[in-house]
């Protein structure tokens, strides 16, 4: 199987899922919104920690992508609160600056990956697409037909 195949069935596999993005720069939003928008993968995007978990609480969502480094409520916050409510759902980071220890302590949260900023699009869209279309449970698609 080529590539190409591989692509457009992780492509077919990834559509209607849900995506949480805490980011606070606006051009970053826009630029996810648009690499993920060919998988059909809804994003919604919050700017704060508080947001992010009023989003969290309010709807079941796939996957979460985060920068660690928001006013208020942090990614590091936000992945401790997502933690401690059970819920198993892949995590990424994207971030400007790695405080040191980043690596090991996101290895310990089980982090799928993480981005450093500026980061390549379609490295990013392409990686998100491989992590969503490989998950078993897709609890928001799960939630929409419950």
């Amino acid at each position: 199987m080529s590539k190409d195949e591989v692509t457009r069935e992780n492509l077919r596999s990834a559509e209607g899922y849900r995506l949480l993005l805490m980011e606070d720069d606006e051009s970053i939003v826009e630029l996810v919104r648009e690499g993920l928008s060919i998988a059909d993968i809804r994003v919604t995007a919050v700017s704060n920690g508080f947001e992010a978990m009023e989003a969290f609480e309010s709807h079941p969502f796939d996957m979460i992508v985060t920068d660690i480094m928001v006013k208020g409520f942090n990614g590091f916050q936000l992945i401790d609160y997502v933690l401690k409510k059970g819920v198993s759902v892949p995590i990424v980071v994207i971030t400007g600056a790695y405080p040191n220890g980043f690596h090991q302590y996101a290895a310990t949260l089980g982090i799928e990956d993480y981005f450093e900023k500026p980061f390549q699009l379609e490295r990013f869209a392409t990686r998100i697409i491989e992590i969503l279309s490989q998950r078993d449970a897709r609890p928001a698609k799960q939630a929409e037909t419950a």
